[in-house]
């Protein structure tokens, strides 16, 4: 016998994965079990529908759910075995472009449906189960076997009765199944593609609760972050809410930050049980004196977020979540389905913490392309470095060329490809919290912990890895400075290059022969990193031993001589003062300054400036330094090297100020002092203390004074392929093949090298751009979120705003991580494009993030206050040399703190005190 009420698809694996089994219906003729509920086997889901799946499954879990049985599909399917010619027929009937013809049948197999009797078989198995549950009133909901599936949830589309008295039972089951049939059911059925080969419908009868207020939980926002739970609530019952009837409050739970946002709605209306009727709903007014009240208190939303995250642990989706209170506050759970609007599939992780520092705001395409290989080489190439075997690695090659995301134009880390990476190494787990407090990832991932047997199997494997460890810490100055030797050399040959006489081939071929060169050997300053992260961790947990605020390790990083991350903004100063004592000199560089671009570029230094030893550092500075700038490691920002003008711009400012090195350096070195004495005071009569801290601090700073070295270094890579690919750029233009030179940022590498060589698959390259240049700009007026968690394909997920934080007014007290020691109170200025700074002088910058590039902003200010960082970021290291009292990881300060307000500044403790609060 086949099934006539089944709005299950042929190829269904039935509900959430559980395998389909043969209806009994269809084997014997009579079903198997007609009524089924929570003490049902298993073997049976497949008959209850959707609904009473989840049902099922919540109940069995220990979740508080009204008490419920559920008429199967084969009981719809025995009572109208005979009905199914003639229904089948009717079906075939219908034109689906035309309303009237899908109304008709639907009509008709309705009353075909409502007016056949209900089997006494069936009708005496639920009149028993009735009676052991003794309520008087139900709800009487249907319960496709496709419903709040993976499918699609099917919402709306199949009727329910509340209020439903126990003698009406069993003729709204009669009305359920019918509804299989509404016009509006046989129109979802059919846009969705689904195969109706075979039919049926489940109805599930649960306690009706005489709600107080009821809602919806969404565990993840469908329409933002996957990491904020979205709670919508109204009074009494929620087919008001559901049905657009009632007004609601929101309550939206950050869980990245911990923290609720509610909005408030003005409540009207709310559904009830229709006394007069003496069933069903109607529509009552809410006392005006509970209409501004929240609905729910903090204990009643954490109660609920708790009950989520435990239903959550049951699926592998998101889950919809439909609630109510009782008029004692008791909380049930009435559904639970997918959310089917998020994609199937695995989670991903992308968080921008750290790299935002690096690459700020939009990033174009051949940037993205050309360091998305450049990860992919170098940290493949780190982890041979520490042994562990080729075959491991090249079986994970995936995850190497995927530790990057772009979403929103801007760069994320795929934190879920980093942590796989990083368990490639055995007992890598003990240094993961480091690695995320120095990269300043203070949202952290759970980690699924290998248990210690694990551990001790691989042994040898971490004995290995250890070794070669030890290896590259023993000989570390050797390697670094090989590396960086062997980068000098590359680099003073490809300046040597006049890129204005090579073709595009000659161009494609020296950027794969550079690159490849640049990467081969850099990744042993990823290990210097490792021994960075790890020693200043170890030199922090050593002060906290002895009684010291961890954030001393700022004070006795300061000073560190020959910082070579410090040495553009010396060469500036330098410049500076000569321009100071020379008033000719001021005069001519005022000149340069207002000449329009072409002009400038048109004349050689000497003509413009007759000072012979301002020419020669500025020279110097350009060939040395010229690739220092701002956003630096983005190929589409102009440098010094090819903007003069602006180097210029900043020297003129510095020569105007009263910026004076050795007061920075003074100052620097009284900072270190102080921290070195308490530090000596805490440690007297701990020898051993004593030479542990002061071996590893000494570890921490050369691995620190390497890290600034090699990033100095990186600019220059950069410098060298934004140099090619301007080179490019120009060539294809000149060729027709693209509008303006600019034009080649817009596409990958791949892209350009491709159409050059011909493996190329597109035949031209300006419609391309035409629409990456859309789609940027588009981007530039959104704010993504530092934390974005995707489901299923990534590109089917919505991408998440940034959340604002809630302006606040008047006294307060801001906290971050103190970096750089020191007491200011100042005019604050917010930076959003450090291009557009103004003036900078004696005030405390705030930023959002900052990069390498900032120092020449830095180095006028009186303070640094940042969204993003850690101790060991760029802005950290730089804040310590230049003596600038530097707070970093303070959320929200750019919405905080407003333009012009006076803010007091403790680079020490990362307090930041705004002007009322600090004369208390």
């Amino acid at each position: 016998m086949n099934n006539i009420l089944n709005m299950l698809p042929a190829d269904h694996d039935g509900v959430d994965g559980e395998p389909t089994a043969t209806p009994a219906a269809a084997l014997h003729g009579y079903p198997a079990q007609l009524v089924l509920d929570a003490n049902s086997s298993a073997s049976l889901l497949p008959f209850m529908g959707g609904k009473a799946a989840n049902l099922y499954r919540l109940t069995k879990q220990g979740v508080r759910v009204p008490a419920w049985i559920c008429v199967s599909s084969d009981a719809c399917s025995a009572a109208f075995a005979e009905l199914q010619p003639v229904v089948e027929a009717h079906l075939s009937e219908i034109k689906f472009d035309y309303p009237d013809s899908i109304q008709q049948e639907s009509d008709t197999i309705r009353g075909l449906i409502e007016r056949t009797s209900i089997p006494d078989t069936v009708r005496r198995e639920v009149e028993r189960e009735l009676d052991k549950i003794g309520a008087s009133v139900y709800a009487v909901r249907s319960s496709g076997l496709a419903e709040d599936s993976s499918m699609g949830s099917y919402a709306g589309q199949f009727d329910t009765y509340l209020y439903v008295p126990r003698a009406d039972v069993l003729d709204r089951i009669k009305s359920c199944w019918a509804s299989a049939f509404a016009a509006r059911n046989l129109v979802y059925t059919h846009r969705k593609g689904v195969k109706t080969t075979s039919h049926a419908v489940a109805v599930v009868i649960q306690v009706m609760i005489d709600s107080e207020a009821s809602g919806v939980m969404f565990m993840g926002n469908p329409a933002g972050s996957l990491d904020e739970i979205v709670i919508v609530s109204g009074y009494g019952l929620g087919e008001g809410i559901v049905s657009d009837q009632v007004e609601t409050d929101t309550y939206i739970y950050d869980r990245l930050r911990h923290s609720w946002r509610c909005e408030i709605g003005d409540k009207r209306k709310s559904v009830r049980f229709d006394a007069t009727a003496g069933h069903g709903t109607t529509l009552e007014e809410v006392a005006k004196a509970k209409r501004r009240e929240p609905i729910l208190t903090e204990e009643q939303r954490e109660a609920l977020r708790r009950s989520g995250e435990t239903i959550s642990g049951l699926y592998d989706h998101f889950q919809d979540i439909e609630w109510a209170l009782d008029a004692g506050g008791e909380l049930y759970i009435t559904q639970s389905r997918p959310i089917t609007t998020i994609p199937c599939g695995r989670q991903s992780i992308f968080d921008n913490s750290n790299i935002v520092e690096s690459y700020p705001g939009i990033t174009s395409p051949l940037t993205v392309s050309h360091i998305r290989h450049a990860y992919e080489v170098l940290f493949r190439n780190a982890l041979l470095r520490l042994g562990v075997s080729k075959k491991r690695v090249l079986r994970n090659d995936h995850v190497f060329k995927n530790m990057l995301g772009y979403l929103g134009g801007r760069v994320y880390y795929n934190l879920t490809n980093w942590y796989q990476m990083f368990r490639l190494m055995p007992a890598v787990e003990p240094y993961l919290p480091v690695w995320e407090e120095m990269l300043g990832i203070t949202n952290k991932v759970d980690r699924p912990q290998q248990p210690w047997s694990k551990h001790i199997v691989q042994l040898p494997r971490i004995a290995w890895v250890a070794a070669r460890a030890l290896w590259y810490f023993t000989f570390l100055n050797l390697y670094m400075n090989r590396c960086a030797g062997s980068f000098g050399r590359l680099h003073r040959s490809f300046r040597a290059r006049n890129l204005t006489e090579m073709g595009n081939h000659e161009l494609a071929d020296l950027y794969h022969n550079l690159n490849a060169r640049v990467l081969d050997g850099w990744e042993i300053t990823l290990l210097n990193d490792l021994f960075a992260f790890v020693f200043a961790a170890t030199v922090r947990r050593q002060l906290r031993k002895v009684g010291l605020d961890e954030n001393v390790f700022g004070g006795l990083m300061a000073g560190d001589i020959g910082l070579e991350s410090t040495a553009p903004i010396r060469s500036m100063l330098a410049m500076a003062e000569i321009v100071q004592r020379d008033p000719r000199l001021t005069r001519q560089l005022n000149e340069a300054l207002t000449m329009s671009r072409d002009d400038f570029c048109s004349r050689r230094f000497e003509e413009l400036f007759d000072n012979e030893d301002f020419v020669s550092g500025l020279r110097h500075h350009l060939e040395q330094f010229g690739d220092r700038s701002l956003e630096e490691l983005k190929l589409e920002s102009a440098c010094f090297r090819d903007d003069a003008q602006s180097l210029l711009r900043l020297i003129s400012t510095y020569a105007a100020s009263d910026v004076d090195m050795e007061k920075l350096d003074e100052h620097r070195r009284e900072t270190r002092s102080k921290a070195v004495a308490g530090l000596r005071i805490a440690l007297r009569g701990r020898t051993l203390r004593r030479l542990l801290i002061g071996w590893t601090l000494s570890l921490a700073r050369r691995s620190i004074r390497y890290r600034e070295s090699s990033r100095l270094d990186r600019a220059r890579a950069f410098g060298i392929v934004r140099a090619i690919f301007r080179s490019l750029g120009k060539n294809l233009a000149d060729e027709g093949a693209l509008n303006d030179p600019g034009d080649v940022f817009y596409l990958t590498v791949d892209e350009v090298l491709g159409f050059i060589t011909g493996a190329s698959v597109n035949q031209t390259l300006q419609g391309l751009v035409v629409q990456r240049k859309a789609d940027l700009e588009r981007y530039k007026s959104f704010s993504p979120a530092e934390r974005i968690r995707s489901q299923g394909t990534v590109r089917l997920n919505v991408v998440p705003p940034k959340i604002h934080t809630p302006a606040r007014h008047g006294n307060g007290t801001l906290h971050g991580t103190g970096c750089s020691a020191g007491l200011v109170t100042a005019e604050a200025v917010l930076v959003h494009n450090p291009a557009d700074a103004g003036d900078v002088q004696g005030k405390v910058l705030i930023a959002e993030m900052t990069d390498p590039g900032w120092v020449f902003l830095m180095v006028s200010a009186a303070g640094l206050v940042v969204e993003k960082g850690s101790l060991l970021s760029h802005t950290a290291i730089i804040g310590r040399e230049l003596g600038l009292p530097t707070v970093v990881g303070v959320e929200g300060a750019t919405e905080l703190i407003r333009n012009g307000q006076v803010i007091q500044v403790n680079g020490q403790t990362g307090e930041i005190i705004f002007q009322d609060q600090c004369s208390q």
